[in-house]
């Protein structure tokens, strides 16, 4: 009864969606893959689902749309020319299929991307001696962390050099709080990495950019889930406000399972417009390096971090030293290539394991699990603010506070210059597998990307650079050093940056203005390189045959059940 009860109700939507159609584009929309095989498993389920519209078209009348399918008008997301809506699932199909309709996509749930001392991230990183050699910390510069929340009571936010607050912004988009909060833990903790002054340690835990302005986005709850509208939201937010704050950085230490390619992903369809628009976005690579069995798997990206636009960075084991030439890749850091698209990422590493950052006191992490808390400042009695977290999450904030002190360095840098500085200046890793042999060119690039983060020859190269240049002249004001010492450790930068799948060196790569450092040119697109330059195949392609046998996924089929998403947060010593 109800078949036949379905299928005029479906020819007759076709019939009025047909008859609403505004425009008359080139095709219909499509369907996820994740979506689209839920739908084959139950395609006559009467459930609502709660899905994203892409359009094709603008000016579409959303609530009009989700009416002839028998759904509900939620919200808008105009970032991505868009909508929310609730479609019962057995007329998804015909809302695919309507001329306006871009691509229909599941709202699907985000997690915060972090693992369960001292300070050696930013030492390790060279921060640190940016600050002792240049005026640049991070003033002026604003950095939206998009996350669980921010506490406000932590005096990490206060300048060590001004005394102000230095969270300047707050925007909870999940419970409509007007002031700062954190009921879970993990975004103070994100945000005291890429931000901390050190003032609750006598200046020995820091952030990367200690005199940057923080801005708080909560997207998600108190679980550290949330959905991926809401995280739209959040962008939307930053890009609407970015003048109020100067809001230059965007912190993304999150991450959902991809469903489909990232060229019709809602998320990554957001980040990929808002770098369009001059917004530089650090996004966490995820924590599926290994299976249950400790197996390494490559394939593991999360969204957004396989999005080409974003910077996507992988997490480092510094074994808690200071020094660079005993470091590694942490096991559970994500490797690429990305789902569908087989695109090389993460694109740098940064450090992530047992990393020491700002506490909130009563939130979820912290009353779940005291063990990780912890007293930098033995001189203060009854004081402890700060927590250990391992996991990518705690290595992106890592490289947005650097971001930041490039562009105090130098304010006019465009998104796709700072992603390449910090390529071209990352330090290559031997890297080996679990039996100690190398990692061939490719599996070493999906592991670790360009390489491990130096704050210092990032600096240099955007202290060198003049963005007032127009396309193909040169821009560099005096010689790029190329090599860079922290530590004790002087090594040579990787000189290299992958665009697409296709690694770029030479003398033109950062002394000319090339189009792709250009704001509006989207990163891997395809385009005409100008001169001095070489160019060679990243080894993704070749080593296909070797990292598909360690894959989490293979072309007929997406992420495994083997692989459990949720809780994303390592709360034990990381490695």
């Amino acid at each position: 009864m109800l078949r036949s009860r379905y299928l005029p109700f479906q020819l007759l939507l076709a019939v009025l969606l047909g008859t609403f159609a505004l425009a008359s584009p080139a095709r219909a929309g499509g369907i996820a893959d994740d979506l689209n095989e839920e739908m084959r498993a139950n395609p006559l389920s009467l459930v609502r689902r709660r899905v994203i519209v892409q359009y094709s078209q603008s000016n579409v009348n959303s609530g009009l749309l989700a009416l002839l399918v028998g759904g509900t008008h939620v919200e808008d997301l105009p970032l991505i020319q868009g909508a929310v809506m609730l479609v019962p699932q057995v007329n998804l199909t015909v809302l695919a299929a309507h001329p306006a309709v871009k691509q229909v996509s599941p709202d699907r749930k985000i997690f915060r991307e972090s693992n369960h001392t001292f300070d050696y991230d930013v030492q390790t990183a060279g921060a640190n001696e940016v600050w002792s050699a240049t005026p640049y910390r991070g003033h002026g510069v604003g950095i939206a962390v998009l996350d669980t929340g921010v506490h406000p009571g932590t005096t990490d936010w206060v300048s060590r050099q001004t005394g102000a607050n230095r969270l300047v912004g707050w925007k909870d988009l999940v419970n409509g709080q007007p002031l700062p909060y954190d009921d879970n833990g993990h975004g103070t903790h994100v945000a005291g990495v890429a931000l901390a002054s050190g003032y609750n340690s006598a200046g020995r835990v820091n952030g990367t950019a200690p005199e940057a302005a923080l801005v708080g986005v909560k997207v998600l709850g108190e679980d550290g889930s949330g959905q991926v509208s809401t995280v739209i939201k959040g962008l939307t937010w930053c890009r609407d406000n970015r003048s109020a704050y100067n809001v230059r950085v965007i912190n993304l230490s999150l991450g959902h399972r991809p469903g489909e390619s990232r060229h019709t992903d809602p998320l990554c369809t957001a980040v990929r417009n808002v770098v369009r628009e001059g917004l530089v976005v650090v996004c966490s690579a995820g924590n599926k390096g290994k299976d249950s069995n400790g197996q390494t798997v490559y394939g593991g990206v999360s969204s957004p971090g396989n999005e080409l636009a974003a910077i996507t960075v992988g997490a480092l084991n510094t074994f808690q030293t200071e020094k660079r030439e005993d470091d590694g890749v942490c096991t559970y850091s994500s490797r690429g290539p990305t789902y569908l698209d087989h695109e090389a990422k993460p694109d740098l590493v940064a450090p992530g394991n047992k990393i020491l950052s700002s506490r909130a006191p009563g939130s979820k992490l912290d009353t779940d699990f005291p063990a990780n808390r912890f007293d930098a400042d033995p001189t203060t009695s009854g004081s402890v603010d700060h927590f250990r977290l391992s996991g990518t999450s705690m290595a992106a904030p890592q490289v947005a506070g650097t971001v930041a002190l490039m562009l105090q360095a130098k304010p006019g840098l465009t998104p796709n210059t700072v992603k390449a500085v910090l390529m071209y200046t990352a330090e290559k890793l031997a890297l080996t597998d679990g039996a100690g042999v190398p990692l061939t060119d490719g599996l070493s690039l999906l592991t670790q990307g360009a390489g491990s983060l130096n704050a210092v020859g990032a600096v240099e190269a955007a202290m060198k650079i003049n963005p007032a240049m127009p396309t193909g002249e040169w821009w560099l004001t005096a010689p790029l050093s190329g090599s860079s010492h922290i530590k004790n450790h002087t090594f040579n930068w990787n000189a290299k940056v992958f665009w697409g799948n296709s690694a770029y060196t030479g003398v033109g790569l950062l002394g000319f203005r090339q189009q792709a450092w250009d704001q509006q040119m989207t990163w891997g697109d395809q385009m005409t390189w100008g001169d001095q330059m070489t160019w060679g195949d990243n080894g993704v392609t070749g080593d296909r045959t070797v990292w598909e046998s360690y894959s989490i996924w293979g072309d007929q089929m997406t992420w495994g059940d083997q692989m459990t998403w949720g809780d994303h947060t390592v709360l034990t010593g990381g490695e």
